[in-house]
């Protein structure tokens, strides 16, 4: 077995002989910086990137040629259609995602791979604030979409962190009505699931008509939403910051007391009268 502090020297020797593997694919058509992006071996990614311009004329110093190359190579995808900034995105390795993204050009959209994630709603699934400020500081058009049209800031809402929430619409304070396929936004998720209170609060605080939406099916608001899962604190929540809110009625014409009747919570007449 090598040895962990001495890998990056073996491929380096690797490298000055056969300098061509850089661009080489395995079976699922990944280069071995899809692998060291995956596993979070950033000082094998700096390595990879180096020797990428560094096989072009000999010299380290970048200029626009190597950077050509490195893009490249940053923007090879393997047959699941995700980029070593994909891989980087899931393992939540930081330093990773910078060096990826220091010779990348701020308007390049890093698409969706085949599960139609892009590297940002995959690091807002994990709720990792950390790889979303990267991401966003570095990528200025960095494409924010997800599965059944969801947005990094659903994910970040069903993975219930609030600081990853507030890093996403510092950027992106547009994506507290986004609706998905359902009509569910961002505040639909956190209601569902019983998301800590924090989450509720910084979605409501970026823009409090995110309360009043209903979805496609039921016409359901937030609120309703919360009331008809028990999530009596997301409910108490909601009605604190928006209780005229509590006049709303999906499409049947139920409103909160309807739905807290269902799950036998407790009065909360005291919201709304």
């Amino acid at each position: 077995m090598i040895k962990r502090e001495k890998k990056s020297d073996f491929i380096e020797q690797i490298l000055s002989k056969c300098p061509s593997l850089l661009f080489e694919t395995n079976a699922k058509g990944q280069t071995p910086l899809h692998v060291a992006a995956r596993y979070g071996h950033s000082a094998i990614v700096k390595l990879l990137i180096k020797s990428c311009a560094k096989a072009i004329d000999g010299d380290l110093e970048l200029g626009m040629d190597q950077v050509s190359a490195v893009r490249e190579m940053l923007r090879i995808a393997d047959q699941e259609s995700n980029t070593a900034l994909h891989e980087a995105a899931g393992c939540g390795n930081v330093e990773v995602v910078k060096a990826l993204l220091e010779f990348e050009v701020p308007d390049f959209p890093y698409s969706a791979n085949k599960k139609q994630e892009t590297p940002l709603y995959i690091a807002a699934k994990r709720g990792d604030g950390g790889v979303l400020s990267v991401i966003l500081d570095k990528s200025k058009s960095a494409a924010h979409g997800g599965p059944h049209g969801r947005t990094a800031l659903h994910a970040a809402a069903m993975a219930g962190d609030a600081e990853a929430i507030r890093i996403i619409l510092e950027k992106k304070g547009n994506l507290t009505k986004e609706r998905d396929e359902d009509g569910h936004t961002p505040l639909h998720y956190a209601a569902h699931l019983g998301s800590r209170l924090s989450v509720v609060e910084e979605l409501l605080k970026w823009d409090v008509s995110a309360a009043y939406i209903g979805d496609k099916k039921r016409g359901m608001t937030p609120l309703l939403m919360a009331a008809r899962e028990g999530n009596g604190g997301t409910r108490a929540k909601i009605l604190s910051l928006c209780p005229d809110c509590c006049e709303k009625v999906d499409n049947k014409g139920l409103n909160l007391l309807h739905y807290t009747a269902f799950k036998d919570c407790l009065p909360i007449r005291e919201f709304c009268f």
